[in-house]
């Protein structure tokens, strides 16, 4: 059996997918969000890495616009006095536990 990393033996895949099976969906949703949010400061760092002369709100506005397909897009006003309220760095990130409270009480 193939395993999904080159550097996992099968068996510890298999304990491994096993524990996660067995986790409450509190700890596989904290999981989540924690690897949600490193995501975003990666890409936020990786933008300032590819951009340096960049201010913060187009550094933000670049964001935003990678990852419009995947979230819905911040309006310019309010992005742009996120940013200004911010003194330096890091910009940010939508938790996405946030955006999820956000969206239930919408469908509430």
């Amino acid at each position: 059996m193939r395993t999904q990393s080159r550097d996992t033996s099968p068996e510890a895949e298999r304990v491994l997918i096993g524990l996660l099976r067995k986790a409450p969906v509190s700890k596989k949703f904290g999981i989540v969000r924690s690897m949600t949010s490193i995501m975003a400061q990666m890409s936020l760092r990786d933008i300032q890495r590819r951009h340096p002369s960049a201010s913060l709100q187009e550094i933000a506005q670049m964001f935003v616009s990678d990852t419009r397909g995947q979230v819905e897009r911040v309006s310019a006003e309010s992005l742009k006095a996120d940013v200004e309220s911010r003194q330096g760095w890091p910009i940010r990130e939508a938790d996405i536990l946030v955006v999820l409270n956000s969206i239930a009480e919408n469908f509430e």
